[in-house]
């Protein structure tokens, strides 16, 4: 490897293609999770999950595990404790 080199640019690891499952199901189920799916003039897929689309909580966790590169579980919680009537926890392995 050069000196130059990106220090993992042979590392075949991607968390694009790990989370891609997530990312399939969220499209898949759309309608169920309340969100729009469209691609635009190049063809990049893009998900509105509550700007126009009324999303909800059940795509707000997958689209949360999808951030964590699906590494990670994303559940929600009682907040009334403080002061909220929910809250989102990732819990610890």
């Amino acid at each position: 490897m050069s000196e130059h080199a990106a220090p993992l640019a042979d590392c075949k690891l991607s968390v694009n293609r790990h989370v891609a499952p997530w990312v399939e199901r969220l499209c898949a189920q759309a309608d169920a999770l309340r969100v729009d799916v469209q691609r635009d003039d190049t063809g990049v897929r893009i998900v509105d999950a509550g700007i126009a689309a009324p999303g909800g909580v059940a795509a707000g966790l997958l689209i949360g595990e999808i951030c964590m590169g699906g590494f990670g579980r994303v559940e929600l919680r009682d907040g009334a404790a403080d002061g909220w009537p929910s809250r989102l926890e990732v819990p610890r392995p």
